[in-house]
């Protein structure tokens, strides 16, 4: 009997030793899931385009912006079908001249460059209320591909946009949730934005909020919308 109770006293404490392991395993994996992860650009992606851009008209259906830069010309293609509450809120801060003399503020080689809110002194200007999120069942983050930039809250985005210079697949809506919304491509200077994200930084890292901007400021002068050009088919007629 007594060795009955030995063995019974021996199985039983490892069972209660098992049940707590496996609470401390359940524990830690929750409390990993609670932490929002940072992906890292993926430094051996190389700064080009896996897909060409191709020179569209500016229509309606797809308005055309044009970023004149401190440093060249950037024009970005709008999708206004794929985003359309992206590209609405873009061409209203376009249209009110929100863009003119803002930096780029956040630039990082093989992955994006960010722009559309500071002012050189790193002052975020006053913004309209922020937007839905369109990146679920929306446009890939793709190089040359223009997205909102956001907060963690997927619902956001305001005035700031970034260009992504590679692939950035990651920040596509996924099974972990939103992602980020593209709502144009970049269809002329993309070799401009891939020069700003090889700046040199790091002057400004006392700022919070520019920690990884230019050493020398890099601006949009100006913002505009480009003129549409008529319907091809409805112009272009013949007398029989």
């Amino acid at each position: 009997m007594k060795y009955f109770f030995q063995a019974y006293y021996q199985v039983f404490t490892k069972f209660i030793v098992l049940i707590l392991i496996s609470s401390s395993i359940a524990t830690l994996a929750n409390a990993q899931n609670s932490v929002v992860k940072t992906v890292k650009p993926d430094t051996k992606a190389t700064a080009k385009s896996t897909t060409k851009a191709t020179s569209n008209p500016a229509t309606q259906e797809e308005p055309i912006v044009v970023l004149e830069t401190s440093v060249g010309k950037i024009v970005i293609q709008l999708h206004p079908k794929r985003a359309p509450l992206s590209v609405e809120n873009f061409l209203n801060y376009v249209n009110n001249k929100f863009y003119d003399g803002v930096v780029f503020h956040r630039v990082i080689p093989n992955f994006m460059v960010q722009t559309g809110g500071l002012t050189d002194k790193f002052v975020e200007k006053r913004t309209e209320p922020p937007i839905k999120n369109e990146s679920v069942g929306g446009l890939p983050n793709i190089a040359g591909s223009v997205a909102m930039a956001r907060r963690p809250n997927p619902d956001s985005a305001t005035a700031q946009f970034f260009i992504n210079v590679v692939d950035n697949h990651y920040l596509n809506a996924s099974a972990r949730g939103p992602g980020y919304a593209v709502f144009g491509t970049v269809i002329e200077g993309f070799d401009i934005a891939v020069k700003i994200s090889q700046v040199e930084t790091g002057a400004h890292k006392n700022h919070y909020v520019a920690q990884q901007a230019p050493n020398e400021h890099i601006y949009i002068n100006k913002a505009y919308v480009q003129k549409a050009t008529a319907n091809k088919s409805s112009t272009d007629k013949t007398e029989k």
